[in-house]
């Protein structure tokens, strides 16, 4: 029996970030098994701070890429066709145009966003903006959130009948590795490991080290990430370099067995939109390791 065919749009590293993380995961799957997937790729292999703006490589690059989907489409002629959705609004017209080639070819279109920030930018646009999301995203046949929660991101949109939740996963073959005796120290090490951008909350563990400093002596916050916005650079070197006393640690990108190292030291890690300055205090503790078998 015949497999049926996707074409599977998307990046692959580097950068090193979630979209084309997810894409390598899906790929090495075992969704291969079940379906031929046909994989489009769009990395444009450059510094994150030059992704989503209107340069001539990124414009250049998505010409390139509709080219070769309008190619694979005629060659291929797949049953269906992934598309991952930005929430920013350059990066949104450029994968609508995907969108608009899919329907053209009368192609049922699945989309996926992997973020949550797809109703504010939205209503933050223009009356045409939103004028054009809806006409686009009318012809979505399925769109893919991260959770139940975030099905509102596109209530009005998509019917709720066409919006799925598939939350983000990976398999992992140390977790094993992760039940180690505690660390000889006592110092409370405090982790932030993604990049340092904005809307992860970069900035809020980094300004919440005096509130912490000033009541724990033995703690040390380490970041681990790619730089990502100058202003940021700016703000946490310059922390760094004002407070040196400060027990700051920025070992810049981490892979591997490095990564593992860093997570299993750690007592505490940051996450999005959960640490902010105001309860930090109470998400502190000593050693919580040192309850594992």
């Amino acid at each position: 029996m015949q497999k049926p065919k996707i074409i599977f749009i998307g990046p692959v590293p580097p950068p090193y970030m979630g979209p084309s993380l997810a894409t390598v995961i899906i790929l090495k799957s075992e969704l291969g098994e079940a379906f031929d997937l046909v994989h489009l790729d769009t990395s444009h292999h450059t510094d994150l701070s030059t992704l989503g703006n209107m340069g001539f490589a990124n414009i250049s690059a998505a010409l390139k890429h509709y080219f070769l989907l309008f190619k694979m489409l005629i060659s291929e002629k797949p049953d269906m066709i992934y598309i991952p959705i930005s929430q920013t609004t350059v990066g949104y017209l450029r994968d609508s145009i995907f969108i608009l080639i899919a329907k053209i070819f009368r192609k049922k279109v699945v989309c996926h966003l992997r973020g949550g920030n797809f109703r504010r930018w939205y209503e933050s646009t223009s009356q045409l903006m939103r004028s054009y999301v809806n006409f686009v995203h009318r012809m979505v046949d399925i769109q893919i959130v991260l959770g139940g929660k975030l099905k509102g991101l596109f209530s009005g949109i998509v019917p709720e009948n066409r919006i799925y939740v598939v939350p983000n996963g990976r398999d992992f073959d140390w977790a094993d590795q992760m039940l180690v005796d505690a660390r000889e120290d006592s110092t409370t090490r405090i982790l932030y490991l993604s990049n340092f951008v904005k809307t992860k909350g970069v900035l809020d563990v980094l300004r919440a080290i005096p509130l912490v400093v000033e009541k724990y002596n033995d703690v040390e916050f380490v970041f681990a990430g790619t730089w990502f916005d100058a202003d940021v650079k700016e703000e946490m070197l310059g922390l760094v370099k004002k407070c040196p006393q400060y027990p700051i640690n920025i070992v810049g990108k981490v892979f591997g067995q490095e990564k593992l190292d860093l997570l299993r030291d750690a007592d505490i890690s940051c996450f999005r939109r959960i640490i902010r300055q105001k309860d930090i205090h109470g998400l502190l503790w000593k050693r919580w390791l040192q309850g594992y078998p």
